[in-house]
């Protein structure tokens, strides 16, 4: 203590003092910790204690400070109400000498554990409120349901094309339907079940139709990049990269149209790229002109890789839709995993949100169009 400048030290202790008595942090953690571990007010108490502040400020003054105790005894306390995942960290500043390094140490930590408390809290509590949101957005639903006589004529002509000969579960239908509006015209409206949805759902279309053209897209141009690169995972995801940078801005087909040329040539520059890297030559005309027809392709809504690429996403996420397990991913598409797997979270909830507030309804829905 006696090598650093009162001034600091001063400095130092009243930060660590202001950040434990003045803004209460550590007594703001007790009650939010409280009602699951009893030691916490007696564990306030010792803090109330053992940080006389008064006591303290005189030992200072008078150089009879026992600093390392002092934040010792900070540091356990911190010990006995931090997350697990703060125990390493701690560990560490009971072993660290240097005083400075120890303070710094203690209020870094102190702020990720105001983080940690405030997700603990945040956690603790979202439950009930999906539980509540929950609840109001039936009792709407029901009221609107009741309004209109029972009917909905829009869910039920949307119900109605995914009805089946084969006695499918209310549910297999109602989620069929759902992954339909992925692919929904503009044009139709949506069913009166999912008006609250609208907007996340016109996002979640676009962005469904994106991944699908970016993973179209690269697969093609897989088909005619040099073997010589075509195994090199870097040269994978710089096709990955730049294709999702480009593709960002389309909507539809006739947007994807004047993209083309630019994703062609970007292409064609990352396989040349590679293949200067690796001191071979670029790529030859007969080569280029395969990136130029293959990428083309990917406008046709009837090309065999977009189709198929469609079709294994939206099966995917229809799968994943429908059961609390993992379903299994498409391999083929291990390159997108992460983009899909945000499309395929977004999408699950809305889907089965939607069915929690709406399985009533549905279910009388489907009976009766069954009946007819």
């Amino acid at each position: 203590l006696k090598y650093i400048p009162k001034s600091v030290v001063h400095i130092l202790f009243d930060s660590i003092v202001q950040r434990i008595r003045t803004r209460q942090f550590v007594f703001w953690i007790f009650r939010l910790v409280a009602h699951d571990a009893p030691h916490a007010v007696s564990v306030k108490n010792e803090v109330e204690e053992v940080l006389d502040v008064e006591l303290m400020k005189q030992q200072l003054e008078n150089q009879a400070l026992d600093v390392n105790t002092y934040v010792q005894f900070i540091i356990s306390v911190m010990s006995k109400i931090c997350a697990p995942v703060r125990d390493e960290q701690l560990a560490n500043l009971k072993k660290e000498t240097d005083l400075v390094k120890m303070f710094r140490g203690i209020l870094e930590t102190l702020d990720l554990m105001k983080l940690d408390m405030v997700k603990f809290a945040l956690t603790s509590i979202k439950p009930e409120i999906l539980n509540n949101k929950m609840e109001y957005e039936r009792k709407k639903f029901n009221d609107l349901v009741e309004v209109e006589n029972g009917v909905l004529p829009n869910t039920e002509l949307w119900l109605k094309r995914h009805i089946g000969e084969t006695a499918e579960s209310v549910e297999d239908v109602v989620f069929k339907a759902l992954c339909d509006l992925l692919k929904w015209s503009p044009e139709d409206p949506y069913p009166e079940t999912l008006f609250v949805d609208g907007p996340r759902l016109v996002m979640l279309k676009r962005d469904f139709y994106r991944l699908c053209i970016s993973c179209s897209a690269v697969l093609l141009a897989f088909s005619c990049s040099p073997a010589e690169i075509l195994a090199d995972l870097n040269y994978k995801e710089t096709l990955k990269s730049h294709a999702v940078i480009l593709l960002n801005g389309i909507n539809n087909d006739d947007t994807l149209k004047k993209i083309i040329p630019n994703l062609v040539e970007q292409f064609k520059t990352d396989a040349n790229t590679k293949l200067a890297e690796l001191n071979l030559p670029a790529l030859t005309d007969t080569q280029s002109e395969a990136f130029q027809d293959q990428i083309s392709q990917v406008a046709d809504p009837e090309n065999k890789v977009r189709t198929l690429v469609t079709s294994r996403i939206f099966n995917y996420l229809l799968a994943s839709a429908k059961t609390p397990k993992e379903a299994v991913f498409p391999v083929a598409l291990i390159l997108f995993k992460t983009e899909i797997e945000n499309v395929n979270s977004r999408f699950k909830y809305i889907a089965n949100f939607n069915m929690n507030i709406c399985k009533d309804y549905y279910y009388s829905t489907i009976s009766k169009l069954r009946s007819e």
